[in-house]
């Protein structure tokens, strides 16, 4: 089994997502952090922290 999550083609994240990370971390997305490269969100964690993940490392737990 791979730590890594990949999200579905299929899958569209949008803001207010409730999204989980590959440790398990339950987080809320902000706001899409425009990255020409890669797909990125700014994410509001349950732990108080706000920072930016990689759409390939998140998990979607219940589209808000």
């Amino acid at each position: 089994m791979s730590i890594y999550y990949a999200p579905k083609p299929e899958t569209k994240m949008k803001v207010g997502d409730l999204v989980k990370d590959r440790w398990g971390t339950v987080g809320v997305l902000v706001k899409f952090a425009n990255n020409p490269v890669e797909a990125r969100w700014i994410v509001q964690w349950t732990n108080g922290q706000r920072y930016g993940a990689n759409q390939a490392t998140l998990e979607l737990v219940s589209a808000g």
